[in-house]
């Protein structure tokens, strides 16, 4: 059941949310099933409201993407590159 599994919410999505999974035993272990090594796209990831001390394009750019790099590294994961155009952040995980 991926409701079971996958909770999707405001600016937040969790693979074995605690509420369903409160323990490491009652998860997967690792490598099996979907905790295993993941490359996550997530669309639609635009600045809001965002404060930035320069109104070049360029230089909001870099520093939106130096925010997803600390937000990665903060989180335990790795940034893997950031689509501004676009709005599609990419990020490689380990296991869930």
């Amino acid at each position: 059941d991926v409701d079971h599994v996958i909770s999707i919410g405001h600016r937040l999505v969790e693979v074995y949310p605690e509420r369903n999974f409160p323990t490491e035993e009652s998860k997967p272990v690792k490598g099996e099933k979907l905790n295993r090594p993941a490359l996550i796209s997530l669309y639609q990831c635009f600045p809001v409201n965002m404060k930035c001390e320069s109104d070049d394009p360029e230089e909001r750019r870099q520093e939106l993407i130096k925010k997803y790099e600390r937000q990665a590294l903060r989180n335990g994961y790795e940034f893997v590159d950031y689509d501004y155009e676009n709005g599609v952040y990419r990020i490689r995980v380990k296991n869930f």
